[in-house]
């Protein structure tokens, strides 16, 4: 939402991050984090540790003061356990990514805040957001500026027949069709028969009433931009994978609660820690982070922007960083691939790893390692291989965005 077209490059500044909220360790966690500590285990794991801290932790102001220039600031705001007050975010304020802000429930949400940055929210976002007091004064407040598309999928709005006649010359009436939290009666669906779509109704199966004559449209391309919800994971597989392992109905702490019992002086060590680590990387190459980059997972390289030339493609093995992850023995690992690709006519490399951990939803990495060689290295012995280096390195701290020009590379994304 209020993001760049589908296969364009996302620009974040500093060490921003893109994932998706994490929710549950495994049984293997749980047991080392009580045998080993918590602090031991994020210590193995700084860059898994500074994601969560960042998108779970309840940070004061003396926290984020005190590490200002290097929190992912994006994640910041997805955080739902900071101290949120109006001063809090107003402190704050040039440093918020505001779409992000604008779909944080954990805001202390009223029409004040929402009227004194009007001008900041991402209201297509905001409109999608569950935690907001959500009245008909509100909603006429902002008539004009809320998308009514989005509006029209929230389940938290104030639904009721007087609400729906109110602004039926607004609403998305197909995603409407779908939202299971309208008070639905036959005389609803007979009080605006002409507006409903079928397929959706039928879908929705919460409508009892007859169906026939409904509009049968479905080729309507009036409500067809894409919605938040059909923004899906990059991986399937890590559901599926997880569904299998874990008994059904089997309830697992969070690991938000886990995290949140890191005592503020644990916090500081670890985030000295990761700082440490990250200033060890050598500069004879660059590490980007593609999910930072980009809204979906982007697509295979396929030719060169700069030559036109195919970009050859070979499966390599796992660099230290991957086999360390890949060789825990309290987490069970995904590893996905390990490809390095070459330019020989611009004698360039890059070596792409996506990995992961079955158990936290955040632990899913896609990296772009990328750097310059003479064109004769680029065939030459192995220990001589340009990207050797950086397959030898035990960490990819720190990864950056990847830069707008280098969005050509990449195919359209993955399906």
């Amino acid at each position: 939402m209020s993001e760049p077209d589908e296969h364009k490059i996302r620009h974040l500044p500093g060490n921003s991050h893109v994932y998706d909220p994490v929710d549950a360790l495994s049984t293997q966690i749980l047991e080392e984090s009580e045998l080993q500590g918590l602090e031991m285990f994020f210590g193995r794991h700084l860059e898994l540790f500074f994601k969560a801290v960042s998108q779970l932790y309840p940070l004061d102001e003396a926290l984020l003061d005190r590490f200002q220039d290097r929190w992912e600031w994006l994640v910041l705001s997805m955080n739902e356990a900071l101290p949120w007050s109006d001063a809090f975010i107003d402190h704050y304020k040039d440093h918020w990514h505001w779409w992000r802000l604008s779909d944080n429930s954990g805001l202390s949400w009223s029409e004040e805040l929402i009227e004194r940055y009007r001008d900041r929210w991402d209201w297509e976002w905001l409109s999608c957001n569950k935690g907001l007091p959500w009245s008909e004064r509100l909603i006429e407040r902002f008539c004009e500026l809320w998308d009514w598309s989005v509006l029209s999928d929230n389940s938290a709005l104030p639904w009721s027949v007087g609400f729906i006649d109110c602004y039926c010359d607004k609403w998305d009436w197909k995603t409407l069709s779908g939202n299971k939290t309208l008070p639905w009666s036959n005389a609803l669906i007979e009080r605006h028969r002409d507006r409903w779509y079928l397929r959706e109704l039928e879908a929705n199966k919460t409508p009892t009433a007859d169906l026939d004559g409904i509009n049968r449209c479905s080729d309507n391309s009036k409500f067809e931009k894409p919605r938040q919800n059909e923004v899906q994971r990059w991986s399937s597989r890590f559901y599926e994978c997880r569904a299998t392992h874990w008994n059904a109905g089997k309830a697992l702490p969070s690991f938000a609660n886990y995290v949140r019992q890191l005592t503020v002086e644990q916090v500081v060590r670890l985030l000295d820690s990761y700082l440490e680590a990250a200033g060890k990387t050598e500069a004879t190459y660059a590490v980007y982070n593609l999910r930072t980059s980009f809204l979906r997972e982007p697509g295979d390289m396929g030719y060169c922007p700069s030559c036109g030339s195919r970009i050859i493609r070979s499966e390599i093995e796992p660099s230290k960083t991957v086999a360390r992850d890949m060789s825990d023995s309290n987490l069970i690992p995904l590893h996905y691939y390990s490809r390095l690709y070459l330019c020989s006519a611009c004698a360039w490399w890059s070596v792409r790893e996506r990995w992961g951990f079955l158990e936290i939803d955040c632990a899913e990495y896609d990296y772009l390692i990328a750097g310059m060689a003479k064109q004769k290295d680029l065939a030459g012995k192995r220990e001589a291989q340009p990207w050797r280096l950086a397959l030898e390195t035990e960490s990819y701290l720190p990864a950056l965005p990847l830069p707008h020009a280098w969005g050509d590379l990449f195919s359209p994304y993955y399906s």
